[in-house]
């Protein structure tokens, strides 16, 4: 029934696969499994970590990429505004405070400020009747 030779063989194959899980059933085997299971873990723990602050980074990126967008917007209307006469004319006004041959400055004062004004006036007023009585 049975051939003698492949009953022998069959028998070595699971003597020796019987070995190779009882390797991994002593300590040393278990204690070997166990540093491979914390390296991995650690690359894993690394990769994740990796992952997260690249995904932080890309974000950041994205926000800066907007307000560049934004900022070659407003450059590129300012820059369309200076090529124009008056766009000139206004900026020379605002950087260098210069007018016109003949033009003439008026301030419009608000009537709070005024009031504000004249009371600390009022005051230094009193301040210095006071330190004269002092000098004379």
């Amino acid at each position: 029934m049975y051939n003698k030779g492949t009953v022998f063989q069959n028998a070595m194959e699971i003597r020796r696969k019987s070995k190779k899980v009882g390797f991994f059933r002593s300590r040393l085997g278990i204690i070997l499994l166990a540093f491979l299971f914390f390296f991995l873990l650690k690359a894993t723990w690394g990769v994740f970590i990796k992952s997260h602050e690249s995904s932080d980074k890309l974000k950041e990126a994205e926000r800066e990429a907007v307000e560049l967008s934004l900022r070659k917007n407003t450059l590129a209307s300012e820059v369309a505004k200076l090529k124009t006469k008056r766009g000139v004319e206004e900026e020379l006004r605002k950087t260098f405070q210069v007018g016109k041959p003949g033009e003439e400055l008026a301030i419009i004062l608000d009537r709070s400020s005024l009031s504000e004004e004249n009371s600390e006036v009022k005051s230094m007023a009193r301040w210095r009747w006071i330190t004269n009585l002092w000098r004379r």
